[in-house]
This record gives C-alpha cells, sequence and structure tokens, in this order.
C-alpha cells in the first residue's frame, strides 16, 4: 500500500530527489518534464486502475529499452 511502499523508500537511505505523492496531478507530471534529464531513473508505481499511464506524456524524449 501506499503508506508502506513511502516509509520504504524513505528509510531507504536514497540521498536524490524524491517525489511521493498518492495521487497525480498535472502539476506533477510537469515537474518530472522538467527535471527529468538523461540517465535518471523513475521509478511510478500504481496500477492501471490508478491510470498511472498519466504520467508517460510528461516523460520526453521517451526512450524505452529493454530491460
Amino acid at each position: 500500500d501506499f503508506e508502506s511502499f513511502k516509509k520504504g523508500v524513505e528509510s531507504s537511505g536514497f540521498k536524490g530527489e524524491k517525489l511521493i505523492q498518492s495521487d497525480f496531478t498535472e502539476e506533477m507530471g510537469r515537474h518530472l518534464e522538467r527535471t527529468i534529464a538523461a540517465g535518471d531513473i523513475v521509478l511510478i508505481k500504481g496500477s492501471r486502475g490508478a491510470k498511472t499511464e498519466r504520467f508517460v506524456p510528461f516523460c520526453h524524449p521517451l526512450n524505452w529499452s529493454a530491460k
């Protein structure tokens, strides 16, 4: 659930920027678009029911590669 995920990320020791929200806002998408850079790793945890794909248009240029 969201609270467990948030607690885990916050206690991980990660020193980079973290934006942890329980709901998507267009401002969050614009923030992502302004701050994402080549080599960054973006983790968007959600579901199709939550319409998580709304973040995809803000991730330009789209440069997806197979894992």
